[in-house]
């Protein structure tokens, strides 16, 4: 990928410092809309860094700070004018990057330059209709998951690792090392889609031991999302209107139950296995 020639310092004067932010985004082809986004938020951070009379260059206390006094709180409803605070998040992420690079890069990987090795291919394959046909997923999520194994697929083979078998546990933390200019959240998702597909390799004795555990556990912050409550009367006419008939109605009766009644998260849901199941525990209530 093509990196810029220079590097920046973030010790620059603020307004300096992000005039070459917004030079990467540019040299990166950003839409005119996207670097709108951007220049909104920058535009503010430096007019708060200006207001509290704060050292005039970026540093993480800065950014906090300004997330602190700007993010947006559970059912707040922002008017045009502050429409920019809907892009905190990211637009400073993107700032802590460049601060520590010296340059930015797209967090969109080119699919059409990943290159699975030859051998892993068919186990590839294999998950696809496990995943299909044995997880029920639906066609947008597959599609999804079976991009991020072959991006760690791919990942693994710049490491000249060819057979799943062969890779070290040192290499599954390095892999999501990689990811670090993703939101925690996308990290968080692929994680646990990696997770799912070592639980895979196991159970099909590619693997000998279970190296699902050693992935680190990434920490989505509170206010990556805004938490919802439903009525329960609502939760029962959710409930009352699946179908029940075929196995597809079936397992999302299932999903909406774990949900409701266990409060389960996607996410626990998604990785779930018989093997989690504690059939001992259980009571007929015939």
């Amino acid at each position: 990928m093509e990196k810029s020639t220079h590097q920046v310092s973030s010790h620059l004067p603020l307004q300096q410092f992000v005039a070459g932010a917004v030079g990467e985004l540019e040299r990166l082809h950003y839409s005119r809309r996207t670097l709108a986004r951007y220049r909104a938020v920058w535009r503010h951070l430096i007019a708060f860094c200006h207001e509290m009379s704060l050292e005039d260059q970026y540093s993480y206390e800065l950014a906090e700070q300004f997330r602190t006094a700007y993010q947006m709180y559970e059912g707040e409803c922002l008017n045009s004018r502050q429409g920019w605070r809907r892009h905190i998040v990211f637009a400073l992420k993107v700032l802590e990057d460049f601060a520590r690079d010296g340059h930015i890069e797209r967090t969109v990987t080119d699919m059409q330059k990943i290159q699975v090795p030859a051998p892993m291919s068919t186990t590839l394959r294999d998950y696809e209709l496990y995943c299909r046909d044995r997880r029920h997923l639906r066609t947008t999520t597959l599609r999804e998951r079976m991009r991020e194994i072959a991006i760690f697929a791919d990942f693994l083979g710049s490491r000249n690792i060819t057979f799943f078998d062969q890779m070290p546990p040192a290499d599954l933390c390095a892999f999501v090392t990689s990811q670090h200019r993703l939101a925690a959240k996308s990290v968080s998702r692929i994680v646990s889609d990696v997770r799912g597909f070592l639980r895979f390799l196991l159970l099909r004795g590619i693997l000998q031991q279970d190296l699902s555990h050693v992935l680190p556990v990434v920490h989505v912050p509170r206010d990556a999302t805004v938490p919802s409550v439903w009525d329960p009367e609502l939760v029962i006419r959710l409930l009352e209107v699946v179908d029940r008939t075929s196995p597809k109605g079936k397992r999302d009766y299932a999903i909406l139950l774990l949900a409701c009644r266990l409060g389960l998260r996607a996410s626990d849901i998604r990785t779930l296995t018989i093997d989690d199941l504690k059939w001992g525990n259980g009571h007929n209530r015939g």
